[in-house]
């Protein structure tokens, strides 16, 4: 009599596991389709959530800055809004200058150079010469401009 209890409890025992096992499955397969997102869209912080290093205003509404990943950002009005420029690399920007609205330059991790004759509408890759990351620009006029970076590096360029 006590081991007919006792194959009657191990029986219910296993009905409560397999019931409980086929409820696990249904429920993750239940999930996986309730909570599957077909495309990810960034919200916060606008437009971008990558490390900015450096920031430019060439004017009290027009301003730059770079950073990680390759990111350019631009403002029109004043820092209110900004928006993703395309520099075509991933590599970090340090620092990023502009002597007027159209001509600028950015610079980064492994020599990266990249200057722009657009606004930013377009960057050209530049040969520093050097793969020690570089972060500092500093223009003496128009043309002329100093480059400061790891190492001791400095270079210099009379034509961007």
């Amino acid at each position: 009599m006590q081991r007919r209890r006792k194959m009657a409890t191990e029986k219910k025992h296993f009905i409560s596991l397999s019931k409980l096992f086929i409820l696990f499955i249904l429920n993750c397969l239940i999930c996986s389709k309730t909570y599957s997102q077909p495309v990810w869209n960034w919200i916060q912080p606008e437009p971008t959530g990558n490390v900015l290093y450096s920031i430019h205003f060439v004017n009290q509404l027009k301003g730059y800055a770079c950073g990680s990943l390759g990111t350019i950002i631009i403002t029109t009005n004043g820092g209110g809004n900004w928006k993703l420029q395309n520099s075509s690399t991933s590599q970090d920007l340090f620092e990023i200058f502009f002597t007027d609205e159209k001509s600028g330059v950015a610079v980064g991790k492994a020599g990266f150079i990249l200057a722009t004759s657009n606004g930013g509408g377009h960057w050209t890759l530049k040969n520093s010469g050097t793969q020690n990351n570089l972060h500092d620009i500093a223009f003496t006029n128009n043309t002329t401009a100093y480059v400061c970076g790891l190492n001791g590096t400095i270079l210099k360029t009379t034509d961007r």
